[in-house]
C-alpha cells in the first residue's frame, strides 16, 4: 500500500515536472533573423498602418465605380397648409362683364398636401467626376508602392537590430573570456604574493584588473538587454523583462557576416522612390486634365415617378384624393464665373507637374549617387572588418606571449597590463567594425531597392 503510494506520488511528480518544462519551452521566443521580420511584418503597427491604407485605396475605387450608377431614392412628404395660398387672376374668366385690367384673387390648393414617390438623378457627363476613378486607380499604385518601401525599411531595421543584438551578445562572450582570464592572473598573483614574491600593490591591481572585467560584462549584459529590446519593440513585441529573458537568437554573428560577405547585391533599378514620384507626377496631370474639363457642361438627367395627394380633410386613404405624378428631364449647366476660378487652378497644377518632375530627375541622380556612396562604404567598412580581426588575433596572441613571459619572470606587471589593455583596445574596435560593415551592408541592399 505504502509502495503505491510512493510510485502515484512519483507519477504525479513526472507529470508536473514535464508540464513545467512544456510550457517553459513554449514560452521561449526563439528567433531567426527571418523569424523577426517576418513577425515585425504581422506586428508592427507603422507598417500595417501603411497596409491599411493600400486597403483604403481599394475600398476607394470601388466607391468611385459605384458613384456611376444613378442615383435612384425614395421621398415622402405630408404638408399642411396652414393658409392656402392665392394668385391674382383675370377677372374676365369668372365675370365677363369685368374690366379688362381688372384681376380677382383666387385660391389654389388644398388645407392638405402630400406626395411619394421614386427618384431619380445621373449625371450623364460630370467633368468634376469624369477623372475619379482614374486617379482612384493611381492612388491605388502609390499606396502599394508606399507600402513597399515601408516593408524594406522595417525588413532593415529590424536586420540592424538584430545584428545589433548578435554584437551585443559577441561581446558579452568577449567580456566573459576577458574576466576568466583576469581570474586566472589574479589567482597566480594570490599564489605569488603569498608565496613572498609578489607585492602587494600588484596583487590588488590585479583585483581591480578583475572587477574592471566583471563590470565590463555587467555593461555588455545591459547593451545585449537593450538591443534585444530594441528589437522586439521594432518587431511590435511587449519589451518586458520576461520576454528580453526568454528571446534567444537562433542565428549567430559568424552567419550574418558570411551572408553579407557572401550576397552578390546588384542594382536591380527598382527604385521605388522614384517609381512613387512617377505615379505623384501621374496623379498630379490628371488633376490637371480634371480641372480642364471644368471648363465643359455638365449634362445631366432626372426623373420622378409617383403620386400626389390634395384635400382639405386629411383621408389618404380617399383614392380619389390621390392623383399620378411623373416625369423625366434633362438638364446642362454652363459654367460662365467660375471659369476664371478654373483657369488659376489650371496654372497651379502646371506649376504642380513641373515641380515634381524636377523633384523626379532629382530623386533619380540621388538614387545612383547614393548606390555608389553605400556600395563604396560597404567595401571600405568590410576591409576594416578584416584588419580589425586580424588585431585581435595578433592582439591576443601578444597578450599569452607575455602571460608566459611574466610566469617565467621576463616581464613585468604593468607590461603584462599594457598587453592586456590592447587586447580590450582590439575587441572593442573590432565589435565597431562588425558593426559598421553589416549596418554599411544593410544600407546598401537598401539602397537598390529604394
Amino acid at each position: 500500500m505504502k509502495t503505491n503510494i510512493i510510485y502515484k506520488f512519483l507519477l504525479s511528480f513526472c507529470f508536473f515536472m514535464i508540464t513545467a518544462l512544456s510550457i517553459s519551452a513554449q514560452s521561449k521566443l526563439n528567433l531567426s533573423l527571418d523569424d523577426a521580420i517576418h513577425m515585425a511584418m504581422q506586428n508592427n503597427i507603422t507598417y500595417n498602418l501603411k497596409k491599411t491604407e493600400t486597403q483604403v485605396a481599394k475600398q476607394k475605387i470601388i466607391s468611385t465605380q459605384m458613384a456611376n450608377i444613378p442615383d435612384i431614392y425614395g421621398t415622402s412628404n405630408l404638408q399642411n397648409n396652414l393658409i392656402v395660398a392665392s394668385t391674382p387672376v383675370p377677372a374676365k374668366m369668372f365675370n365677363t362683364n369685368a374690366a379688362d385690367n381688372e384681376i380677382t384673387p383666387m385660391k389654389f390648393g388644398t388645407n392638405w398636401t402630400a406626395n411619394m414617390g421614386i427618384n431619380m438623378q445621373y449625371d450623364i457627363f460630370n467633368p468634376e467626376k469624369y477623372n475619379d476613378t482614374k486617379k482612384s486607380k493611381i492612388n491605388l499604385q502609390i499606396a502599394n508602392v508606399a507600402e513597399e518601401i515601408e516593408r524594406i525599411n522595417l525588413a532593415s531595421l529590424v536586420s540592424i537590430d538584430y545584428g545589433t543584438s548578435l554584437i551585443a551578445k559577441q561581446q558579452i562572450l568577449l567580456a566573459s573570456d576577458d574576466t576568466s582570464r583576469m581570474h586566472a592572473l589574479y589567482s597566480y598573483m594570490k599564489a605569488k604574493h603569498e608565496e613572498g614574491k609578489s607585492t602587494i600593490e600588484d596583487l590588488n591591481q590585479s583585483l581591480i584588473d578583475v572587477n574592471n572585467a566583471k563590470a565590463r560584462w555587467i555593461e555588455a549584459d545591459n547593451v545585449y538587454k537593450k538591443s534585444i529590446a530594441t528589437l522586439l519593440n521594432d518587431m511590435g513585441i511587449v519589451a518586458s523583462a520576461k520576454t528580453i529573458e526568454d528571446t534567444k537568437l537562433t542565428n549567430d554573428l559568424d552567419e550574418l557576416l558570411k551572408q553579407a560577405q557572401n550576397n552578390d547585391l546588384s542594382d536591380n533599378k527598382l527604385a521605388l522612390v522614384n517609381k512613387k514620384s512617377e505615379l505623384q507626377i501621374q496623379s498630379i496631370e490628371t488633376e490637371l486634365q480634371s480641372v480642364q474639363l471644368k471648363y465643359l457642361p455638365t449634362l445631366s438627367v432626372s426623373g420622378f415617378y409617383g403620386t400626389n395627394f390634395f384635400g382639405n380633410k386629411l383621408n389618404l386613404t380617399d383614392s380619389n384624393r390621390w392623383f399620378g405624378n411623373s416625369f423625366i428631364a434633362v438638364g446642362i449647366k454652363i459654367p460662365i464665373s467660375n471659369a476664371l476660378h478654373t483657369d488659376s487652378e489650371t496654372k497651379i497644377n502646371r506649376l504642380n507637374v513641373e515641380k515634381a518632375r524636377m523633384e523626379l530627375k532629382n530623386n533619380m541622380l540621388l538614387h545612383d549617387f547614393n548606390i555608389v556612396q553605400y556600395k563604396q562604404d560597404m567595401e571600405s567598412k568590410r576591409e576594416s572588418f578584416s584588419i580589425k580581426q586580424e588585431n585581435i588575433r595578433l592582439a591576443n596572441e601578444s597578450y599569452e606571449a607575455n602571460a608566459q613571459s611574466f610566469k617565467e619572470g621576463r616581464l613585468l606587471h604593468a607590461d603584462l597590463q599594457k598587453s592586456h589593455y590592447a587586447v580590450i583596445q582590439a575587441e572593442t574596435d573590432y565589435l565597431q567594425a562588425i558593426y559598421d560593415y553589416f549596418q554599411a551592408w544593410i544600407n546598401y541592399k537598401k539602397s537598390l531597392a529604394l
